[in-house]
């Protein structure tokens, strides 16, 4: 995987347009869009803290936070730890595709 020295971006997006979304950006945070939902997306790397992001009146309800697929199920519990507002789910991708360790 080409983001396996840093946080997966471009895999990310590339992944949400797989499933049929519309992805506004490319960076490290970015929002993505199919039918009625939009899914506000942040990727992290392995041992990056871990923060709920804020959350705005008009920020999508949806939120995905995706990291190597080696690195998400202790993204997960980091998460757990201070539940964020938002619906969550986290993703982990590798060279052999992606994992949905949580799911909202």
């Amino acid at each position: 995987m080409s983001g396996a020295s840093g946080p997966p971006v471009a895999e990310a997006a590339a992944l949400f347009r797989r499933l049929g979304y519309t992805v506004t950006d490319e960076g490290r945070e970015f929002v993505a869009r199919r039918k009625w939902r939009t899914v506000a997306v942040r990727v992290l790397g392995a041992e990056e803290p871990v923060t709920d992001g804020g959350q705005s009146d008009d920020a999508p309800n949806l939120r995905c936070y995706v990291t190597s697929r080696g690195a998400a199920a202790a993204l997960d519990s980091r998460l757990a730890a201070f539940d964020p507002d938002p619906e969550w789910a986290v993703v982990g991708l590798d060279d052999d595709g992606h994992e949905v360790v949580r799911a909202p």
